[in-house]
C-alpha cells in the first residue's frame, strides 16, 4: 500500500516492501538475488534495474509503477536453511564471481558484519558452493 509523506504526497512501497508482502501472502520466504545482493552490502557500485528475489514459493514478476520485482523460485534449502545474513553474503559472492572477490572485499565483510553474523558463516559454511569456503573462513576470521 502507498505511504503518504507529509511533504513529498504519496509514497510507492519499495521492491523489498512488496517482496516481503508477497513472501507473507505465500507463506514463502524471500532473499535478495545476485547484483542486488551485492549493492546491499556495498561489494558494488552497481543499483540493478530490476529487484530480483530468490523465494521458496511461486516465482513470478510483480510491476508496480516503475518499479519491477522479481522473484526466481528456488529449493527451500537455498533460501531459508541458511540465516538470511548468510544468505545474502553468499548471494553476493555469487554475482561478484569466483575471480572478482579480492580481499579489499573480504576485509569489507569482516568489518561490516557483527561477530554474531560472523559466526553464522562458519555454521551455514555447509550450504555454500565449495569455492566460497575459503573466503568465508576468512571473513568469518577463522584461520583454518
Amino acid at each position: 500500500m502507498p505511504r503518504t509523506h507529509p511533504a513529498l504526497g504519496e509514497l510507492l512501497p519499495t521492491a523489498d516492501d512488496i517482496a516481503q508482502a508477497l513472501a507473507r501472502r505465500d507463506g514463502a520466504s524471500v532473499q535478495p538475488a545476485g547484483a542486488m545482493a551485492a549493492n546491499l552490502l556495498s561489494l558494488s557500485g552497481q543499483v540493478p534495474a530490476r529487484a530480483v528475489y530468490h523465494t521458496d514459493g511461486p516465482g513470478g514478476t510483480v510491476k508496480i509503477g516503475a518499479l519491477t520485482v522479481q522473484l526466481k523460485k528456488r529449493p527451500p534449502r537455498q533460501v531459508s536453511s541458511a540465516s538470511p545474513m548468510s544468505s545474502l553474503v553468499f548471494a553476493a559472492l555469487c554475482s561478484l564471481g569466483k575471480a572478482n572477490v579480492s580481499s579489499s572485499r573480504v576485509a569489507h565483510l569482516q568489518k561490516t558484519l557483527s561477530a554474531t553474523d560472523r559466526h553464522r558463516l562458519l555454521k551455514d559454511l555447509p550450504l555454500a558452493p565449495a569455492w566460497m569456503h575459503p573466503h568465508l573462513r576468512l571473513i568469518a576470521g577463522d584461520r583454518k
